[in-house]
């Protein structure tokens, strides 16, 4: 079974974006189109960390109540 990944979510959003406006700073740079890269290539970068999988932390404590904090409800 295969697991949720945001990354993978995302993935058509943040790559093209990162891409493009990496394309547009690099051969685009002196032009009226480099502005244009920087903004694409910061959106890119946001979505990217917008995102992201982090790794979540229990405490130790048994006692501790603990959010799943991904929108997912369990039956245990």
């Amino acid at each position: 079974m295969d697991t949720f990944s945001a990354w993978k979510v995302g993935l058509p959003i943040y790559c093209p974006l990162i891409v493009v406006g990496l394309l547009i700073v690099v051969f685009g740079y002196g032009t009226l189109f480099w502005p244009l890269g920087v903004v694409l290539l910061g959106l890119g970068l946001f979505s990217l960390n917008f995102f992201r999988d982090p790794e979540r932390r229990v405490p130790p404590d048994p006692s501790a109540i603990v959010s799943p904090a991904d929108g997912k409800v369990v039956a245990g």
